[in-house]
């Protein structure tokens, strides 16, 4: 039974994406660049010791064309928050409005990159949900902002079990190459 339900699942998306194909000669196209911004993190704490901060955060992507309208980002990013360092992996689907104007949103992965900071136990890998905006200057330059809601929590502190998650605000610019 679940070998004839993976045949049918496997048909129907071969389906989808013939059914989705167009002449459009940018599909399948993948761009590479860099991208580095200010973070400003606000962790929800279970208590009122909240932090707020505003730090940087940088990495590389790359992007692929799905169609004219849409494609799908993947990046890794480097950022911290107060002593914790983390490893971000955002799997963004972007709309793109216009040449100069795309929306974004997607899962964002992110790992603690701290081996340990004194009183605190890590959860290693934690989920957010990002939502941004990107605007294009040029071919190769752009800005964008963002915003990422922390859906788990990313730090226990011992002894008192006291809970973190994060939330962050970015604003960044960027170089296509």
């Amino acid at each position: 039974m679940k070998k004839h339900l993976l045949t049918i699942v496997c048909i129907l998306c071969i389906s989808f994406v013939n059914a989705q194909e167009s002449n459009d000669p940018q599909k399948g196209q993948t761009t590479f660049g860099f991208k580095a911004g200010l973070n400003q993190s606000y962790l929800n704490t279970s208590s009122d010791n909240g932090y707020e901060g505003l730090e940087l955060y940088a990495g590389f992507f790359a992007e692929t064309s799905l169609s004219k309208k849409w494609s799908f980002q993947y990046e890794l990013l480097y950022s911290y928050t107060d002593d914790i360092n983390f490893l971000e992996i955002p799997l963004l689907f972007k709309y793109h409005l216009n040449d100069k104007l795309a929306f974004m949103a997607g899962p964002k992965l992110d790992v603690v990159a701290n081996k340990s900071i004194e009183g605190a136990l890590y959860v290693p890998l934690s989920v957010s949900f990002s939502l941004g905006v990107q605007y294009n200057i040029s071919r190769h330059f752009f800005v964008e902002g963002r915003y990422g809601l922390g859906l788990s929590n990313e730090l226990i502190t011992n002894g008192n079990s006291e809970t973190f998650g994060r939330n962050t605000l970015r604003l960044g610019i960027g170089l296509k190459f």
